[in-house]
């Protein structure tokens, strides 16, 4: 008996496509009757498993059965509904085009030889006859194909999760107001997915319209970001089990119904990938990097396995199935799986390519992103925009999407706040750092260094080392142990590119103006500014500083290559010693000419540092200040004090290790490790006479401090 040509024919964004991080693109394969070319998209795994089962069933013939079936994956990522509409009705859209451009750069960048012909197009034709040309082929595609895979609304979901509205749910201790919160949520959800709905039902009206043979298989998603929804989930389960028991399976729920409507009414195949139980025990095989929303290759595979069930429950093609063999497909079995993959590997003609390991290519897809002329195709960058404002009621739509640099621009004017408007520096970020150019260039710079590679390494490394750990934990582990990734990508971007460089050049610039003008934070009180005013008054600070400024620019460029990268600022600080420890006696110089004469503005300084307030002073408080005051300024003109206390901070700094903290409490937290580094370097010099009287007045202060503090001891 002689089998039919049968066109298998998938449709969808970039799960669909098989997007791996690994290699940084789509890894979708093809299949004609001469050859199979295998990717690792869920349709090549379901391939793989239709070749199995052949194999098996139709022993003697199964060549005649593979030779007469054909597959392709005209997926792409960043694909919408909307966008699938526009082909099939053959309306000009040109965010379609730029979904090619997109995926063709991706192919590009990845060095593959395969590319997507579907869409490439010729670029000597204009932007409607490239349109007209695409739609053709698409209608023709549907025209021909036996059977359809659907899996798209990815884009539309994530980019419009109201997570403002989770983060009040998160935060709000009142059980009754978080019951409100979640309701509000889920019926929040179930408008913005109502859109998904309408333009999904529309779109396989219209598959059906032109070839209403044809069979579809609606395929679900799994969970974005699943290492960190599981760990999520399980903390919030455990610290509220009346709002989180059933909250992220309703979010998902809400999601897959809009599939579940659609399979319905139209007669579709509903094919439900992702099982709760399955996924979360086995995650961290299933479920790609912690930056990355995609399934690995064994995620796609069983996603595959589902789908190739319900194409044999649903007698797409074979009229009778051996229901042995779909027995033994429907038990969930990871090592099953991989063994279909070993036994038919000889019969498949090549792969696609070979991963390579410990590589992580995201970066490919972000630097497309911010190098395209509008970045409309980025879900997160339209997620960041909508919650910006608080979120919009409806799906974020391509035309509505702001530029990432226009987003970041819009978040970055707080830094202003820091300036006065007279300032230097105000100007400096105003006009020639918080601006589009400067941030995409930026961006830019980031994503197509060869560090930030190794720094995304680094990091996968540590998702995998501690899997359930909190989000913002994590990302104080990754910034504190990848610090050599960050300095070599810091570097590469000033050294690639002589605009940095000179940008740089112009913050220190903006920096030494100011202080010499007077201008420093205005988060200072008036006491510390007037203070900071008449010391740096003194021209010889000034130059010191700039030396400094001069010599690190010098430096930057000279050390292009460091062993030991990590290291980079403590190396220029000790090379720095000499003038770091003159700006710290002109300093100390001037402390004393402002209060040499002014004991009573020396105290109150010293109060206003401490944060203890005058009126809770008594007599014997007051002395003790004036004595330390005494103190203070009797040492401080003093050489060998002075020297003393240079070397001192300059050792603290050099020495210090303090790592980044994300948390309320990172300010006590970094101070108290400064105290610590100061004591551990004077305790160094037990015998000399300047750590004495340094201790001594230390002492004092602290005592005076704590004293004052508890409110008792002191009667």
């Amino acid at each position: 008996m002689k089998t039919k040509k049968y066109k298998y024919l998938a449709i969808g964004d970039s799960i669909s496509q098989g997007f791996n991080s690994k290699i940084g693109c789509g890894t979708a394969g093809y299949k004609t009757s001469k050859e199979f070319v295998k990717g690792y998209s869920y349709a090549d795994y379901f391939m793989e498993f239709y070749l199995d089962y052949i194999s098996k069933r139709y022993n003697d013939n199964w060549e005649e059965y593979w030779q007469n079936i054909e597959m392709e994956n005209i997926s792409a990522s960043t694909l919408r509904i909307s966008d699938l509409n526009s082909l099939v009705d053959s309306k000009l859209n040109l965010s379609v085009l730029n979904v090619a451009e997109i995926n063709n750069e991706l192919y590009k960048r990845s060095n593959l030889d395969l590319k997507q012909e579907f869409w490439e197009h010729n670029h000597n034709l204009d932007e409607n006859e490239q349109f007209r040309e695409l739609s053709k082929k698409f209608i023709a595609k549907i025209k021909e194909a036996n059977f359809l895979s659907i899996s798209i609304g990815g884009n539309e979901f994530q980019s419009s999760y109201p997570f403002i509205k989770f983060r009040n749910l998160v935060l709000e201790k009142n059980l009754y107001k978080q019951k409100e919160i979640k309701l509000d949520i889920l019926n929040h959800l179930k408008t913005l997915t109502l859109r998904t709905e309408q333009e999904l039902d529309k779109f396989i009206k219209n598959v059906k319209i032109i070839n209403s043979e044809l069979k579809i298989a609606l395929v679900t998603y799994t969970p974005p970001f699943l290492h960190y929804y599981l760990s999520y989930e399980k903390f919030l389960r455990f610290k509220n089990p009346e709002i989180y028991n059933d909250f992220f399976k309703k979010n998902l729920g809400i999601f897959e119904k809009i599939f579940e409507n659609v399979a319905q009414k139209n007669e579709c195949i509903l094919v439900k990938s992702f099982n709760y139980k399955q996924w979360f025990k086995n995650s961290r095989v299933f479920a790609e990097n912690m930056i990355d929303v995609h399934p690995t290759e064994l995620g796609y595979q069983e996603m595959a396995k589902k789908l190739f069930v319900a194409f044999l429950e649903n007698q797409c093609q074979f009229k009778d199935y051996d229901k042995k063999m779909l027995k033994k497909l429907k038990k969930f079995s990871i090592s099953y799986s991989k063994k279909i993959t070993k036994r038919n590997k000889h019969k498949i003609n090549r792969n696609l390519f070979l991963f390579e390991k410990r590589v992580n290519r995201i970066v490919n897809i972000l630097s497309v992103w911010c190098n395209q002329k509008n970045d409309v195709q980025n879900p997160y960058f339209a997620l960041l925009k909508t919650n910006i404002q608080e979120s919009k009621n409806t799906i974020v739509k391509r035309e509505q999407y702001a530029s990432l640099y226009t987003i970041l621009s819009e978040q970055m004017i707080f830094i202003l706040d820091f300036f006065d408007n007279k300032s230097e520096r105000y100007l400096f970020f105003k006009n020639k750092f918080i601006t589009n150019n400067n941030i995409l260039k930026f961006l830019v710079s980031i994503l197509e260094s060869e560090a930030v590679l190794k720094f995304l390494l680094l990091a996968e490394q540590e998702s995998a080392r501690k899997p359930k750990i909190a989000i913002t934990k994590y990302i104080e582990n990754v910034l504190n142990k990848n610090r050599a990734a960050i300095y070599e990508i810091f570097l590469e971007i000033i050294n690639k590119d002589v605009y940095f460089y000179n940008l740089l050049s112009s913050f220190l610039e903006a920096i030494l103006k100011d202080w010499k003008n007077g201008y420093f934070f205005n988060k200072l009180s008036d006491t510390v500014s007037q203070i900071a005013k008449e010391i740096f008054k003194d021209k010889k600070l000034i130059e010191e500083i700039k030396l400094i400024g001069i010599n690190f620019l010098s430096y930057i460029k000279e050390k292009r290559e460091i062993q030991k990268v990590s290291k980079f600022f403590k190396i220029f600080l000790k090379s720095q010693f000499e003038h770091l420890e003159n700006i710290i006696e002109l300093f100390l110089y001037n402390i004393y000419l402002i209060f040499k004469d002014d004991e009573k503005n020396a105290v109150n300084t010293i109060l206003e540092i401490l944060k203890i307030k005058a009126s809770s002073l008594k007599y014997k408080n007051w002395r003790t200040l004036e004595k330390i005051v005494a103190k203070i300024l009797k040492n401080i003109t003093k050489k060998s004090f002075v020297k003393f206390l240079a070397t001192l901070v300059i050792q603290t700094i050099i020495n210090l290790n303090s790592k980044i903290n994300l948390r309320k409490s990172y300010k006590q937290v970094f101070w108290i490790k400064v105290a610590k580094s100061f004591f551990r370097q004077i305790i160094k010099h037990p015998f000399n006479k300047n750590a004495y009287i340094l201790i001594f007045i230390l002492i004092k202060l602290a005592k005076l401090k704590i004293k004052l503090s508890l409110k008792i001891f002191d009667k």
